[in-house]
């Protein structure tokens, strides 16, 4: 039984009925997903997202990224997982996680679309995705120039995948999630390619052949371009260790490059070194 949801409830009274979902919800998919969405209003739709999947590295692309952009002027929303501490940290706007106050906003904003949806007859929505209707709510609240979101795990069946970006970044591809995702490299990276849209730029690192094969037939099914980052000098010239972090590093620099050429070799150079 979960707990019962009431209008004005406390910070903690939000986060337990949130870590609580897991126990009464199953994962609905991105078709049920659309649906609430559309009740919404589709508030992902909002501004301009990048869209990040990958094995490993997700989390440090997205903080370059956000890191570059803020530096150029922008408010970026960034949803990320998993969190350390506290469910706010998977929801922030440049270096700001969501505030307890502003997290029962948001949650109430959602738990009533839920209700509404649930007369409709749709199933509430999976902990992924009710933190991702939180976060889109969020997101629209406070007028963010760019959000960036992160897939949990994955990309074709992810809850963020009812997004359609500017752009998609798969940052790598390795054996993780095998027990969802499927035994092989190739499945994998077909599930990692899943992201990838009709028409909208895509961007990886230079991976092995069996994995740039089933990334680059993606592509060219969906009409999508396919950038192959190779490693710039600008990472030697900071200094930035371990060799992901290095990947990573160049994968953001060329995201920028090719997609906000307006934004100054100088905006990279600080945004990367902070």
């Amino acid at each position: 039984v979960h707990l019962r949801w009431r209008i004005k409830m406390t910070y903690q009274e939000c986060v337990d009925y949130i870590l609580s979902v897991p126990l009464f919800a199953e994962k609905l998919g991105t078709h049920n997903l659309n649906k609430i969405l559309n009740i919404m209003n589709h508030p992902e739709r909002s501004c301009p997202v990048i869209h990040v999947a990958g094995t490993n590295g997700k989390g440090s692309t997205c903080l370059f990224l956000t890191s570059i952009l803020q530096k150029a002027g922008y408010r970026v929303g960034v949803f990320t997982s998993p969190h350390l501490v506290k469910v706010n940290e998977r929801i922030r706007v440049n270096d700001s996680v969501i505030s307890d106050e502003e997290l029962i906003v948001a949650f109430e904003e959602t738990m009533k679309y839920i209700s509404i949806a649930r007369k409709e007859g749709i199933a509430h929505p999976s902990f992924f995705e009710f933190m991702f209707l939180m976060a889109a709510l969020y997101f629209k609240n406070q007028k963010v120039d760019y959000v960036i979101f992160e897939t949990g795990m994955g990309g074709r069946l992810d809850a963020t995948n009812v997004v359609t970006p500017v752009l998609s970044i798969i940052t790598s591809v390795g054996l993780d999630h095998t027990q969802f995702l499927g035994d092989t490299i190739e499945q994998i990276a077909s599930e990692k390619a899943g992201i990838i849209k009709e028409g909208v730029p895509a961007f990886t690192s230079m991976m092995a052949d069996d994995i740039m094969e089933v990334l680059h037939a993606e592509a060219t099914l969906k009409h999508a371009p396919l950038h192959v980052v190779k490693e710039t000098n600008l990472v030697y010239e900071l200094q930035l260790e371990g060799l992901y972090h290095q990947k990573n590093a160049c994968l953001a620099i060329e995201v920028i490059r090719k997609v906000f050429p307006h934004i100054s070799e100088e905006n990279i150079k600080v945004g990367l070194k902070k």
